[in-house]
């Protein structure tokens, strides 16, 4: 990765809307989380360019057990907010556990290690991945391991830069 910015501490309450937002469902809270990106980033290193939004994908299982990916919902809306394209250009092929049950760095690279592929559905070749700057977005960095391997893939494809913006980290 080119870089990274992370809004806030993934600590109190922060912690607790996001824990809510994943596990208890609550999709309303979304919006707040995004008003506080926008309101809260200190986008300097990265509001000089144009930037394709990738929110990092869940499984299938998990967002149809979920009904939402947090990721899209941020990125679509932190997209339109800026300007900038928004593209699901990520599939998640490997349906890993949660890095959440995972305390030791290691594991949690392990666990997203081939976890996730260019998706080959058409909207991909209508953004001619080659040499576009990449957003990826997610909720939470704690260790890094999932956008690394995003960007790991990504790269390979021929992007440009590859940034993440994470709510909270």
């Amino acid at each position: 990765m080119d870089g990274v910015v992370r809004v806030v501490a993934y600590r109190g309450i922060v912690r607790r809307i996001i824990a809510k937002i994943k596990y208890r469902l609550v999709a309303d809270m979304v919006g707040t989380v995004v008003e506080t990106v926008v309101s809260l980033s200190d986008l300097a290193p990265i509001d000089q360019k144009k930037w394709l939004v990738v929110p990092v994908p869940l499984s299938a299982a998990r967002k149809r057990w979920r009904g939402f990916n947090q990721a899209e919902e941020i990125g679509r809306r932190v997209a339109a907010e800026f300007g900038w394209d928004y593209g699901e250009v990520l599939v998640r092929v490997v349906d890993t556990k949660p890095q959440v049950s995972m305390k030791d760095r290691e594991k949690r690279l392990a666990n997203v290690k081939g976890a996730f592929e260019i998706s080959n559905k058409l909207q991909v070749t209508s953004y001619k991945l080659g040499q576009k700057n990449i957003l990826l977005i997610d909720d939470v960095w704690t260790t890094g391991a999932t956008m690394r391997e995003c960007a790991k893939v990504l790269k390979r494809a021929g992007v440009g830069e590859v940034w993440g913006l994470a709510a909270a980290g």
